[in-house]
């Protein structure tokens, strides 16, 4: 299944041109390159030796954890290919059980970070959680990130996540958040009908 849209790209100097892209499902034949955009998105700065990188990079996951999760009938990958460049800038993991998704993963690579990416994916996964529940208000969509991940936390409360619970010393030496999403709030709305934040 692929789905055609366009994004605005905020570091284009003609605001008139926005580039286009595919959202692909992934299947296992894309495990290298979901493993490939692993390792340049979560391990690109490990040479900073940062207790955030640290963190990043213990939980990286390894080629043989995307093909467990691409084998799982509960799971679905997407993938962002930027159709000017023919490349893939970004993918989003979710579980879904019931009237639960959970956001497992989203990662963008760092030449394509303020471009859209991480918003477009997310709300692909929101949007077809919220198409497959009779009640969207009774679906429950939540993630989970580190705490020392400020960027990340920001991100998702702009999206309209809100903290939920903390889970003490889950990663080590920092606390886990678990956000879940708000489907009423003015985030959330903005979110599901705008094209980009």
């Amino acid at each position: 299944m692929t789905a055609h849209r366009n994004t605005h790209n905020r570091n284009t100097h003609n605001r008139n041109t926005s580039p286009s892209y595919t959202l692909i499902h992934a299947n296992e034949n894309h495990a290298p390159a979901i493993h490939s955009l692993e390792t340049a998105c979560f391990m690109v700065a490990n040479s900073t030796n940062s207790p955030a990188q640290q963190l990043t990079d213990s939980h990286s996951w390894s080629l043989d954890n995307i093909l467990a999760e691409l084998r799982n009938p509960h799971s679905h990958t997407t993938l962002y290919r930027n159709s000017d460049s023919n490349s893939y800038t970004g993918y989003i993991v979710q579980r879904t059980l019931l009237d639960e998704t959970e956001i497992l993963r989203l990662g963008v690579t760092t030449s394509a970070r303020g471009e859209g990416v991480a918003t477009t994916l997310l709300r692909h996964v929101i949007r077809h959680a919220l198409q497959h529940t009779s009640q969207h208000t009774s679906h429950k969509i939540f993630l989970e990130v580190s705490n020392q991940n400020t960027t990340a936390v920001r991100f998702y409360n702009k999206c309209g996540f809100i903290v939920a619970n903390t889970r003490k010393k889950y990663y080590n030496n920092s606390d886990a958040f678990i956000m879940t999403f708000k489907h009423n709030s003015t985030e959330a709305q903005q979110l599901l009908v705008s094209q980009y934040l």
